[in-house]
């Protein structure tokens, strides 16, 4: 791609914008899968001040 003085100027980047466009099109086919929160360990099993 080639880049034009007056595109760059005001700040736009033909192959930057591009390469966001692929990107996003391929998370849209592979999402991210959803990673599970495990539970807060309880450190204090035995002294009552743990999580219950």
């Amino acid at each position: 791609m080639e880049e034009r003085p007056k595109e760059v100027a005001a700040g736009h980047d033909a192959q930057l914008e591009k390469a966001v466009l692929v990107v996003l099109d391929q998370l849209k086919e592979h999402p991210v899968p959803e990673i599970p929160i495990p539970p807060t360990p309880n450190y204090h099993p035995n002294d009552g001040l743990g999580v219950r």
